[in-house]
């Protein structure tokens, strides 16, 4: 499954971290703090997502499921994700 961080860093091979912030409507340190984590929150995602013209839906719910506890729900959401994409 593709992994929402990787949606920042395509944004940021476009612009700097304060421009997708200010686009997004979050400020720097939500940006600096996803990066450490390694994952967006759902809403950041689909910001990022609207600023770089991509699947809004994909990345909330790629975003969702990263942010759940490790489980049968969240495997069989990924499993779903990965099958949806692929066709």
């Amino acid at each position: 499954m593709e992994q929402s961080i990787t949606l920042l860093d395509r944004a940021l091979q476009r612009a700097s971290h304060q421009e997708i912030a200010n686009a997004v409507g979050v400020n720097y340190t939500a940006l600096s703090n996803s990066k450490r984590v390694g994952h967006l929150s759902p809403l950041i995602a689909g910001g990022i997502a609207v600023f770089l013209s991509e699947n809004v839906e994909k990345w909330m719910a790629v975003a969702a499921i990263e942010c759940a506890r490790k489980g049968k729900a969240r495997a069989m959401l990924e499993k779903h994700l990965e099958n949806r994409v692929k066709r």
